[in-house]
């Protein structure tokens, strides 16, 4: 309440609750001086309020989430990143994004992620490590006091496919029906065992040092714990052919286009074109898989496949060795194969 201060004028009086500290002001009636305090104190308890749901409103599903969504936006593969946001979108709209993630139960989750049962184990336990993985994130950005609901559900079975691993027939017969840039990128894959990643990621400005016959192949590390790049020798036919597409081209930025309006998206080509010379489709990473068993049956050393892979790990290699149901002790060079190819039918 305002005081009179016997000189005709009245002070209004607001004093912060939580900080204790008082804010005057000297006015001319009792009734200003009320008002004045009225208002204030409706302010300053607007933005205690306004503070308090700040600091809690990443507590909630939606702000949670769509944190966590702009936090790897520029960490994540477009790919990537646009699969999480469909699946957390899915998971908003079943929640509400007004929820208390407090109010995250066990059963609640396994609603959801028994939501369609087509869906196999292993598409379930992909949903449930990306809501761990959202979690884990927000105890270390929002000190989330909460204990994970996730960690409380069990994996569910998986069956897993046998990765398809083309025959090195059927890959040779596509990479030579392929032109132009399509059947670099796909003798490029036979050189290094690459991962698509990593194909379409190289720059011509900063991985592709002609005269040095090497590339630089870009991975995300494990953890998000920034990229790795590493240096991979190639035959030298290969890189002049390289570079004569780079010259011919005017290529400044990318070596390669994932997306093209002549062919549409890589994936989609490289189906089509193994459907048109009567071969099982097979991926980028089915090269990856089939240089790796042809290494095999050659017998090299486990650390030269690992070093051909760039596995961190030696663990790592020897259970994609084990996947293919080779033994180890093998070796393969891509030199000859390349040279033959390209000199045979120059690349267009």
């Amino acid at each position: 309440m305002p005081y009179d201060e016997k000189n005709g004028k009245w002070r209004g009086v607001v004093k912060d609750k939580k900080t204790g500290k008082r804010v005057t002001k000297t006015l001319s009636t009792k009734r200003e001086a009320v008002e004045w305090e009225n208002k204030e104190n409706a302010e300053r308890d607007r933005l205690n309020a306004t503070e308090s749901f700040q600091g809690q409103r990443n507590n909630y599903v939606g702000p949670w989430l769509e944190g966590y969504l702009l936090s790897r936006k520029n960490k994540n593969q477009t790919r990537e990143w646009r699969e999480k946001l469909n699946f957390f979108k899915k998971f908003i709209e079943f929640t509400g994004p007004a929820m208390p993630v407090s109010k995250l139960t066990p059963s609640l989750i396994m609603k959801f992620l028994d939501r369609d049962q087509s869906r196999s184990g292993n598409a379930r336990n992909k949903d449930l490590d990306r809501l761990q993985w959202a979690w884990n994130w927000a105890v270390k950005v929002h000190d989330f006091p909460f204990k994970s609901p996730f960690m409380a559900l069990e994996k569910f079975p998986e069956l897993r496919k046998a990765k398809y691993i083309p025959p090195l027939g059927d890959v040779l017969k596509v990479i030579e029906a392929a032109e132009g840039e399509e059947k670099l990128a796909l003798l490029l894959c036979l050189a290094t065992a690459a991962r698509r990643v990593e194909i379409f990621r190289i720059h011509v400005d900063t991985d592709f040092l002609a005269e040095d016959n090497i590339v630089v192949l870009t991975t995300e590390k494990t953890n998000g714990k920034g990229q790795r790049r590493d240096k991979m020798k190639i035959p030298e036919d290969l890189c002049k052919e390289i570079q004569k597409h780079v010259i011919q081209n005017e290529i400044k930025g990318n070596l390669f286009n994932y997306s093209r309006t002549d062919r549409g998206d890589w994936d989609d080509w490289l189906k089509n074109i193994c459907t048109n010379q009567a071969v099982k489709p097979f991926s980028i990473h089915g090269i990856r898989h089939r240089v790796a068993t042809e290494l095999i049956k050659k017998k090299v050393s486990l650390t030269d496949v690992q070093s051909l892979l760039r596995h961190t790990r030696a663990s790592t290699t020897d259970k994609y060795i084990h996947s293919i149901g080779e033994h180890l002790d093998v070796t393969y060079h891509a030199s000859s194969m390349i040279s033959t190819i390209i000199n045979s039918q120059k690349v267009a």
